[in-house]
């Protein structure tokens, strides 16, 4: 078959099919924006996206009603932050250790974390919910983080290990020759060689525990603890609202989305070394 303007007939075929998938997962995310800025007369008259008046009545009646949103922003900013550097500090440790090192039962432990990744967040929702009431950590912000943490940990040293693991290990060597200890090879060297493969697990821990909800719903029980996840299903019965839901998950995926597109050069980057080193 000819080329169609020296583009091949499969590339041309592969480029619509991208293009009609981006809008499959795109047009969700313009919907809500534009429902965002519409008052709800407008939205029950008329479900077409640009046949409406601007209007940020949503977001004054956001501002100026009784949703705690701040507070949950505040949490779940907290959550997130904090979770995250951990994540990211012990996952990069632990990846480092498992890829460098060799030891007695190495091959187990990494079977047995990559089990881990394996359950599902429902199967540890009642021991967990246990062990927090037992230590007196329920219904706060650290009895969020620390399973966050242990959840998302197993995962970021499965990636920060593929990363060290394209790392020449005469590099360790080398660096132990000139006199330098484990702890300083991998915060000197490794860590900036990697960084990377690190905002991989920034980027990715991030999404997911400012997202998180199983975890969230059954371990906090008042607003001071509520993350942005539970605090938004309070909105659907005084404040159910077509225009007023939509501004309010709009805010909601903004942080994740930002974070997202600052760094999407190196997330790219640190995806590509880590599929082609594992």
């Amino acid at each position: 078959m000819a080329n169609i303007n020296g583009i091949k007939p499969w590339k041309l075929s592969a480029h619509i099919i991208l293009i009609l998938v981006s809008l499959i997962f795109i047009f969700p995310f313009i919907y809500i924006i534009f429902t965002s800025i519409k008052t709800e007369a407008d939205i029950l008259r008329d479900a077409r996206l640009l046949t409406f008046k601007y209007s940020l009545e949503n977001f004054r009646k956001i501002a100026y009603s009784g949703i705690k949103l701040g507070a949950f922003y505040r949490n779940s900013m907290v959550l997130t932050v904090v979770s995250v550097f951990f994540v990211v500090f012990l996952g990069s440790a632990g990846g480092y250790g498992f890829s460098k090192f060799h030891f007695f039962g190495r091959k187990a432990l990494i079977v047995l974390m990559l089990v881990t990744i394996t359950f599902p967040i429902a199967a540890i929702l009642i021991p967990v919910f246990i062990i927090e009431l037992g230590l007196g950590i329920d219904d706060t912000l650290l009895g969020l983080i620390l399973p966050n943490i242990a959840v998302n940990v197993p995962f970021a040293i499965f990636i920060m290990q593929a990363i060290y693991k394209g790392i020449p290990d005469e590099l360790v060597d080398s660096a132990e020759i000139d006199g330098c200890g484990p702890f300083r090879t991998w915060f000197s060297i490794m860590l900036p060689i990697s960084k990377n493969g690190l905002l991989v697990v920034t980027i990715l821990t991030f999404g997911i525990v400012w997202g998180e909800f199983p975890l969230a719903v059954t371990l906090s029980s008042s607003a001071r603890s509520y993350p942005l996840a539970v605090g938004l299903t309070f909105l659907r019965d005084e404040y159910w609202n077509f225009g007023i839901m939509s501004a309010v998950i709009l805010l909601a995926i903004i942080p994740p989305v930002i974070v997202f597109l600052v760094f999407r050069r190196y997330f790219q980057q640190g995806v590509a070394i880590g599929a082609v080193k594992g």
